[in-house]
């Protein structure tokens, strides 16, 4: 993230002449201060838990960290969580949302080795279409709670589907879907 910011900084310095005030509002000092203070901010991310017959839907990631995690990724400006949640289950499985219902925040500033990631976790249900690798997706695949507990999974990934089993195991999916309605 930091080696993007600063090649948008050097963008900017080397396209616009001295009075860049004048240009984009700011100067050049200001832009690094702007920069400086905001590069370690945490950034804003979603992932998404989909269960279907008792499995929990997961992809392999196509960029690193490399992995089996559950789908999700950045939100984009402008964008609410909700929305992205639904758009990152798009992108990356090919399948649509059918309801969706807030879980958790994790933010545990070690959670994901790039950056501090907080990550709004939903729940998603009623989901429609086959679940194709897509986007940052190498592959997709539906896992038991068991299999998962077994596997390499990246970020806090097993632990939130661990936390999730615990809470929901002794609940059906039929329940939890009648509930939100």
């Amino acid at each position: 993230m930091n080696k993007i910011i600063s090649y948008a900084l050097d963008f900017l310095c080397a396209n616009f002449d001295d009075d860049v005030e004048e240009d984009i509002g700011i100067t050049h000092k200001g832009l690094e201060q702007f920069v400086e203070k905001y590069k370690e901010r945490p950034v804003l991310t979603v992932d998404a838990i989909v269960v279907k017959d008792e499995k929990f839907l997961l992809i392999k990631r196509k960029n690193p960290p490399y992995g089996w995690a559950l789908p999700g990724g950045l939100v984009d400006k402008g964008e609410t969580v909700e929305t992205a949640v639904v758009r990152e289950l798009k992108e990356e499985t090919c399948l649509e949302a059918g309801d969706i219902k807030f879980y958790k925040i994790v933010s545990d500033p070690n959670r994901d080795p790039r950056f501090h990631a907080i990550s709004a976790v939903y729940i998603i249900t009623n989901v429609t279409g086959t679940a194709v690798a897509a986007d940052d997706a190498k592959e997709v695949g539906w896992f038991s709670y068991d299999e998962i507990m077994a596997m390499d999974i990246a970020f806090d990934h097993k632990d939130i589907i661990s936390n999730y089993f615990q809470t929901y195991s002794s609940i059906s999916e039929s329940f939890i879907t009648q509930e939100w309605k």
